[in-house]
Parts: C-alpha cells; structure tokens; sequence
C-alpha cells in the first residue's frame, strides 16, 4: 500500500516539479500567484492543472514506507524466538546415560517380575509383559505427562532430562517414537546406543529418529 499510494503521488509531482523554479522574489511560486488573480484557475500554460503537491508529505511518507518494514520484519523474527525455547544445560554423554538406563533396568526388572509372578512364571506371558510394561514405563516418564517432565526415576537421579531439539517437551507420540527408536538401536548390536558416545551433538539412533537431546539438569 505504502508503495502505491507514494507512485501516485510521485506521478503528480513529475508533471509539476518544474513550476518549483518559478519563483518571483517574493519566495512564493508564480503559479500559485496566477491561481489567486484568476488567470490560472482552470488550467497552466500546458493543459496542465496548477497543483502545487505536498513535497513534505510525499517525502514524509517515503520515508515511513521505508522504516516501516524493518520493524515488522524483525518484529516477527522476536516473535518466533520467543515462542521457541532454547535448549538449556549441556548435552549428557554416553556413559552417565548408560548407568541412568542401568537404574531404569532395575526398577522395571523388579515390577515386570512382580507383575509376572501372577501369571505363575509363563515365560511367553512375562516377555510380553514386559515389552508393554517397558513402553508405559519410559513414554510415560519421558513424556510432559510423568512427574518429571523428560526424566525417568533414573534420570532423576542423575539429574539428566530429554527434551525435544528447540527444549520443550515431549508428549506421548513423541516418547513412543524415541522408544520404538530405542528399540532399532538395540536390535543392530546396540550400535545405535553406542552413537551417542561419537556424536557431536551426543545423540543416539533414537534420539535422531525423535528429535531429543539428552541434557543435563545441573
């Protein structure tokens, strides 16, 4: 709109910028002085009608048609980035993971065998038992629904926490992704876990497939 409105007014200004150097000695334009004895109420010389434009205005508006796009520009972009959170703490390393998944193990081992110990110790039963027990256990506590947001018991513990690639948190089809992730990283002899260890920004295969971070609290 901005450069609309100015190309209008520059195409008024262009027939008439020359009548600008009539000026008698008085410092008034010699077209505005004809205009006031009647001799040029209709038209100039040239058909032309005898319209002194607002230079002032035109300019004025110019210039806030040009300042007025870097403000909203930026606007926007303090915009996005505020409604994104950083990611906060350094990023956890291979090992203190490892013994975090260890107390996990331990935990989920001790219920999956409570659990088991009703079912009278079928081995098909308990295998199950533990594949659905294991996905409630880390989506549930990876996800913004646990008690800790991102944290398992074990990651409490050790003070890390998981959170998605611009820090918020995960929900439930993001956990259940990080674990069907973590899954494939098992199942290539453990190559995709053993990633972390060599990865510049300390994810694993599943971390990748989820879009996490592993970070550290404190």
């Amino acid at each position: 709109m901005c450069r609309n409105s100015f190309s209008s007014r520059r195409t008024r200004i262009k027939g008439v910028l020359p009548i600008r150097s009539r000026m008698d000695w008085s410092g008034t334009f010699s077209t505005t002085e004809r205009a006031r004895s009647g001799m040029a109420s209709n038209s100039t010389d040239d058909g032309r009608q005898a319209e002194i434009p607002n230079l002032a205005l035109a300019a004025r508006e110019a210039l806030y048609c040009r300042r007025i796009r870097r403000p909203v520009i930026f606007q926007g972009v303090l915009m996005a980035t505020a409604m994104t959170p950083a990611v906060s703490g350094a990023k956890a390393g291979f090992w203190i993971r490892v013994v975090a998944y260890i107390i996990d193990a331990i935990i989920l081992g001790i219920v999956t065998s409570v659990v088991a110990a009703l079912f009278r110790g079928n081995t098909s039963a308990r295998g199950g038992i533990q594949l659905v027990l294991g996905i409630i256990y880390f989506v549930y506590f990876w996800s913004a629904m646990g008690p800790w947001p991102g944290q398992t018991p074990g990651m409490k513990i050790l003070n890390l926490r998981v959170v998605r690639t611009d820090g918020s948190n995960l929900d439930l089809v993001q956990g259940l992704l990080r674990y069907v992730g973590l899954i494939i990283s098992f199942l290539v002899i453990f190559i995709g876990v053993i990633w972390v260890a060599f990865d510049p920004n300390k994810q694993g295969w599943h971390d990748k497939i989820a879009g996490t971070y592993v970070v550290k609290t404190v």
